[in-house]
């Protein structure tokens, strides 16, 4: 017997789409353009084997996950050592970012990094930190505390910018045995609605975010629909609205108190996802989906 197909909630897009001209919770300050060095990575553990071969691929994650994270407008990459201020400058950034990682022994690693004023050639932040381990849990742990380190001194050094994040409508997909029944549940509508929100005023408190809310057609509603299901149809109405990315949320409904929350974060200039996660399995009714939902959204953009 074939499962019935199972049940989205859409709620809200629509009108949300035709509410106000580009309004935005706050003007966006322009963000710094910033080049960023190929990291070095050095060994002094007298492990056997290529170590730098071996953990370039880390390297290279360590510093996009910095720049993904840090308040820039753009990872501008700069190649080589003998021209790193004479390349920014030529690729139009403001900030140089440089640093490297030296491995101790096989559990000590140093990693240090600084951002540079292209124009003046002067160090205006510079971190130095020590992480345990070397496996990749250990390299994402790094990587997230540096960029949340030096995102703070950027924004102490009035250097950050918000980023413009068009946020839209949470959406069910439900799985549940009654999903035939119970798309149209007002309470289910309300929850919904309730757990954007709490997304909306979290990233609002981070200080981070300028929160894009709102212009758009009936056409750009009908072309996007459910988007559960639409294969990154929100990062050209985002572009649109003027926003440098755009938030989807989805509540997977698995029973009446079983619920997943799913978070992508895309590129509104070119559809590619840029964070991704979802929560597991979480217990709790409807009422329940905005606390899990501020739970993941808290632990995905790191928001303090």
């Amino acid at each position: 017997m074939k499962r019935a197909r199972r049940g989205i909630l859409w709620v809200g897009l629509a009108a949300w789409l035709c509410v106000g001209m580009g309004a935005a919770d706050a003007a966006a300050a322009p963000r710094p353009r910033i080049a960023v060095a190929v990291f070095a990575y050095t060994d002094s553990s007298g492990e056997p084997g290529p170590q730098a071969r071996a953990h370039r691929s880390e390297v290279l994650a360590l510093q996009r996950a910095l720049v993904r994270r840090l308040p820039v407008e753009a990872d501008v990459s700069a190649s080589g050592t003998d021209c790193l201020d004479r390349c920014a400058r030529a690729a139009g950034a403001t900030l140089l970012l440089r640093g490297g990682v030296h491995k101790m022994s096989t559990l000590v690693q140093w990693a240090v990094a600084q951002l540079v004023d292209v124009r003046t050639g002067r160090v205006i932040l510079r971190r130095l930190y020590t992480f345990r381990g070397d496996d990749r849990l250990a390299w994402a742990h790094a990587g997230a505390f540096l960029a949340r380190d030096l995102g703070e001194g950027m924004r102490h050094a009035g250097l950050a910018g918000k980023i413009p994040l068009a946020v839209f409508p949470f959406e069910m997909d439900d799985f549940s045995a009654d999903a035939g029944y119970g798309v149209a549940n007002p309470v289910q509508k309300g929850q919904l609605q309730a757990a954007t929100e709490a997304v909306r005023a979290a990233l609002r408190a981070s200080g981070r975010f300028v929160l894009l809310t709102g212009t758009g057609t009936a056409r750009d509603a009908r072309a996007v629909g459910a988007m559960v299901d639409c294969g990154g149809c929100d990062a050209p109405v985002a572009r649109r609205l003027g926003a440098s990315e755009a938030l989807t949320g989805v509540i997977q409904r698995i029973s009446q108190t079983e619920y997943q929350v799913r978070l992508t974060v895309r590129d509104a200039a070119s559809g590619a996802v840029l964070l991704q996660a979802d929560s597991g399995l979480r217990m709790g009714a409807a009422y329940a989906w905005g606390r899990g939902a501020v739970t993941l959204a808290r632990a995905l953009l790191d928001l303090s």
